[in-house]
């Protein structure tokens, strides 16, 4: 199970990372700037939903069997 989990858990974490770390730095630059790139964020995500969505099944993780 930590063969398998891990690398994926690494990947979310790195994920979750590179959309955090641009939010605290635009964060700086002011309330419309923030606006904006939380539009953005919102579009990109809805992409990056969907890839993960087809790659999951690929992955061979079964949780309903034990």
């Amino acid at each position: 199970m930590l063969r398998r989990g891990l690398p994926i858990g690494v990947t979310n974490l790195a994920e979750l990372g590179m959309l955090t770390a641009p939010t605290l730095v635009i964060g700086t630059l002011g309330v419309v700037a923030v606006a904006a790139h939380g539009i953005v964020i919102r579009i990109t995500s809805l992409a990056l939903v969907a890839h993960i969505g087809l790659a999951r099944p690929k992955s061979g993780i079964d949780v309903s069997t034990p």
